[in-house]
């Protein structure tokens, strides 16, 4: 099966290198890193740098411009359009994909939006 041109590096990386999908957001400061070969999902709290990674997270190409990152229950964690719109929430840089984010942990916002590159 053939890569779509917008997730061909997403979705089909080379064997000897992973390609990974950062996402800044604010309030709560924090990154995450999707490693599309480990298939896991790394929560980097700016504020202590402390390290949460979620293992079987699947990435589902929607549409030409939609990826969805999936937890093992089928449920949608992350969701990125490729829009070129993305925001951190406090700098004026444009990221190339807009994320909707949902932690699913009673510490954090229910949904937080981001930028992604």
């Amino acid at each position: 099966m053939a890569c779509a041109a917008l997730a061909a590096t997403l979705l089909c990386p080379a064997s000897s290198s992973a390609s990974v999908i950062i996402c800044s957001f604010t309030e709560p400061f924090i990154r995450t890193f999707y490693d599309t070969v480990h298939q896991t999902l790394t929560i980097v709290p700016d504020v202590d740098g402390s390290k949460d990674v979620q293992r079987s997270i699947v990435v589902t190409q929607i549409s030409k411009s939609v990826l969805e990152l999936h937890n093992d229950k089928g449920e949608i964690v992350q969701r990125l359009e490729h829009s070129f719109q993305g925001s951190d929430g406090m700098s004026d840089k444009l990221y190339p994909y807009a994320v909707q984010w949902t932690p699913r942990d009673p510490n954090m916002p229910e949904e937080l939006s981001g930028g992604c590159r």
